[in-house]
């Protein structure tokens, strides 16, 4: 790269201007030979590194020299200190620039998500922009250089203009090595973030991998199903019955269901989500400010999985085992009927069996497009959203709302080299004078968007004649009573065993809105009629005539049911097991006594307990605890087909019409895609999906009711201190001052007091008729999302 600087350096003989100008033309040369944003890259890193630790050297010399050297001249100091200090800064500025958005572009390349073409382009436009600013550093040396020796040759020379200006030498010596620092950071942390994108690819390529076995499976059928319909058409004698049910086994033993496919997908997310680390990674630049984000990319991977692609493949698991239980199911069929014909040395039956066999047809070639659907749905949300650069958008990496938003995809691969493009056109004019190092964040918008999400789903009084159908469980009786054939059915059993004199007691395991209270009392009517009894904290018990109080003793209490039984063998139904607890009775004292009496009694009483799932983990972890039940009957997930009953129950009985915005009555596969949608965001709790329906809904005139497909995301705002105490909530129901603060002592007023104000006031904490403050229901789903997301809960 040639240069007049040296030319002007002659007439100034005390400082070498020339020496600058070697090191513009030999870095500038390098530049120019440069061929491929690899080799630019690594020009920066070592080759503009090299020259700009020349040039802060040649500096430090100078300041040396005039602290030092008596007499010595201020052309150095002038140049050097004050003339060329901004513009070098900026030529730092933009160089680190250009490598973090050349790092950028090198990992949306290993993403796939942009062609050697367009790496190319952007090389051109970065190396173009250096060439061009490293010209205008030469040129500004050089009219600097020509100035210093004008006033040199002044009547009052350098020295007077400097004389009151403080040298800002060591100021900027320390914020170029800050940038060189930044830097080498940048490289270190893309090198870093190459092995994350990697991670990322295996899991997108297993995802697809899996995807294409599934599809496999279903053609594999499908090419059975038509080798049997050849086989059977081919079939005209009975000695060939014996060939026939050969191949029958052989088949039957080919599809049996492979559940490792299934235990093996999730066992791998884990082992590959575990291996991705923390990361404080540079994201954007702009006006001399460097922006990174801090993520823990394992934790972030997994949460996005768990909440995003998850409700897909629960989906093409169910599909895939329907189908091929299904299939085994009518191919066991043709065997039976075959070694009936068998029997009767006939083939009577075999027409019907043949036309049996092709109705099948239909069936697996449905079966087929749904499962290539689910995959489709998986593979875009894959490659769409599951990208480790997408750190460098604006948005909150990996977002998951908890409403999911797994309908509401879009891609974001466009455009991307011409954002690099403009970015690089305005690099020079927007390189700003300061140095600063933040973290992208803004918590306060995220507590404006939780208590937007919070306003959406309360409870309003213009929806409540619509609403009180959905949300209270004994509106109209026992009309609204959903049926859980599968686990009534398990109950049912337990009770006709302990009825013939064994010992016998069920346990009832669900998340808060679940139905635990609903199905035990639902349960109890049937199998007992009025010889039932609801043990309650702090409440009046009637047995056999006899009435008493309970406290918070649950030992006293069931004493009390134990000395008043004379003629019945009623059922004893517990509802909310950790509510039996207060300082003078603690929790594990009380679940001591009921396991005891469990023990000594459940031949006279039949014991129904119900607790959530995190306090049956609690308690295990304490105790033997649910071991000592006989029975565990899980209602935590409702079956879609009862959640969809449920909802239609409700709205039939409000004589509505459900419409959309324009007020068109929607359709039943409208309807029931949007309940499917609630059922998979909430993990098919039948009472939070019902509470959630009302979130959308809005009375009008006409009989109408207006059903918006509306999610608003309720985001994480919570401090440590403030999750700790929804943990504590969460896990026992309920808390107050006066507990919070036995708990925690002087600690209370200096950290935990002012916590849970906030939750008071954001209505997170609601208080009941009573004082304690419990998770609003309309966010006890989100609550204990976080808290797992957190590593609080398991």
């Amino acid at each position: 790269m040639n240069s007049n600087i040296t030319t002007a350096s002659e007439a100034v003989h005390a400082f070498d201007v020339g020496a600058i100008g070697a090191l513009i033309n030999t870095y500038g040369d390098s530049l120019e030979v440069t061929t491929s944003a690899k080799e630019l890259q690594n020009l920066i890193l070592v080759d503009f590194l090299d020259f700009s630790n020349a040039y802060i050297a040649l500096g430090s010399s100078e300041f040396r020299k005039h602290h030092e050297i008596e007499g010595n001249d201020h052309m150095g100091v002038y140049l050097m200190h004050h003339a060329l200090s901004e513009p070098f800064k900026d030529l730092l500025f933009l160089h680190r620039d250009v490598l973090l958005q050349l790092t950028i572009a090198h990992h949306k390349q290993l993403e796939k998500l942009v062609d050697e073409d367009a790496i190319a382009q952007h090389f051109e436009k970065s190396k173009a922009t250096l060439m061009k600013a490293l010209g205008h550093f030469g040129q500004k040396t050089l009219s600097e250089a020509k100035e210093a020796q004008r006033l040199q040759n002044s009547k009052n020379g350098i020295a007077s203009k400097l004389k009151h200006i403080q040298n800002p030498w060591s100021i900027y010596e320390e914020q170029f090595s800050k940038i060189q620092e930044q830097i080498v950071n940048i490289n270190v942390s893309g090198k870093s973030f190459e092995q994350v994108i990697a991670v990322f690819n295996a899991i997108r390529s297993h995802t697809h991998e899996v995807g294409k076995t599934v599809l496999k499976e279903a053609d594999t059928m499908m090419l059975y199903l038509e080798e049997g319909i050849k086989t059977i058409e081919n079939l005209t004698e009975v000695s060939q019955i014996d060939q026939t049910l050969d191949w029958l086994e052989s088949t039957v033993s080919k599809i049996d269901l492979d559940h490792l496919l299934q235990e093996n997908f999730n066992a791998y997310l884990e082992s590959k989500t575990v291996t991705l680390p923390k990361v404080d990674h540079p994201i954007e630049t702009a006006q001399g400010i460097i922006l990174t984000k801090k993520m823990d990319m394992g934790r972030a991977a997994q949460k996005w999985l768990d909440y995003t692609p998850l409700p897909y493949f629960m989906d093409l698991w169910e599909n895939r085992l329907q189908a091929i239980s299904f299939f085994k199911h009518r191919l066991l069929n043709l065997e039976n009927a075959l070694m009936l014909d068998k029997a009767n040395k006939s083939l009577e039956t075999l027409s019907v069996q043949l036309d049996g066999f092709k109705s099948v047809r239909k069936s697996l070639k449905e079966y087929q497009e749904k499962q290539t659907k689910v995959v489709d749905n998986i593979q875009e949300v894959m490659q769409t959203e599951f990208l480790a650069t997408n750190m460098y958008h604006s948005d909150e990496f990996l977002e998951v709302s908890l409403q999911s938003s797994m309908f509401q995809l879009s891609s974001q691969r466009k455009g991307l080299l011409d954002r690099f493009g403009e970015t690089l056109k305005n690099f020079v004019n927007k390189l700003g004078t300061q140095y600063e190092q933040k973290v992208a964040d803004n918590p306060s918008q995220r507590l404006e968007q939780a208590m937007q999400c919070i306003d959406y789903r309360m409870f309003k009084e213009e929806n409540a004649n619509y609403d009180t159908l959905f949300l209270n469980k004994n509106f109209i009786g026992d009309l609204f009573l959903v049926d859980r054939p599968e686990d009534e059915k398990k109950t049912a059993e337990a009770i006709r065993i302990w009825k013939s004199g064994i010992h016998k007691s069920i346990l009832v395991l669900g998340n808060p809105l679940s139905g635990k209270s609903t199905f035990m009392e639902k349960m109890a009517k049937e199998h007992f009629g009025k010889q039932y009894i609801w043990v309650s904290p702090n409440s009046e018990i009637v047995v056999e005539g006899r009435k008493f109080k309970t406290t918070k003793d649950l030992e006293e209490a069931l004493k009390n049911v134990k000395k008043s039984l004379y003629n019945t063998r009623p059922a004893i139904l517990i509802d909310n097991l950790e509510l039996w607890r207060s300082k003078d009775h603690p929790l594990l004292e009380n679940v001591q006594a009921l396991l005891d009496f469990l023990d000594m009694e459940s031949d006279h009483v039949f014991v129904m307990v119900s607790v959530s799932e995190m306090m049956k983990k609690h308690l295990d972890h304490r105790l033997s605890f649910s071991n000592r039940f006989s029975n565990e009957i899980n209602i935590g997930q409702a079956e879609f087909s009862t959640i969809y009953k449920a909802i239609l129950l409700r709205n039939g009985a409000s004589h509505r019409i459900l419409v959309d915005e324009v007020e068109n009555p929607l359709t039943d596969k409208q309807i029931e895609q949007s309940i499917r949608k609630l059922c998979r965001s909430l993990d098919y709790n039948l009472g939070e999906v019902l509470q959630a329906w009302t979130y959308g809904t809005t009375m009008i005139a006409d009989s109408k009711v207006i059903y918006e497909d509306r999610q608003i995301t309720f985001a994480d705002f919570f401090t440590t201190t403030e999750l700790l105490i929804l943990k504590y909530v969460a896990l026992y129901t309920y808390i107050n001052e006066l507990i919070l603060k036995e708990f925690m002592g002087n600690r209370f007023n200096q950290n935990y007091k002012s916590s849970l104000y906030r939750l008071t006031n954001t209505k997170v904490l609601l208080r009941d008729e009573i004082g304690d403050l419990r998770i609003n229901t309309v966010l006890a789903h989100d609550i204990r999302r976080l808290l797992k997301y957190h590593g609080m809960l398991k």
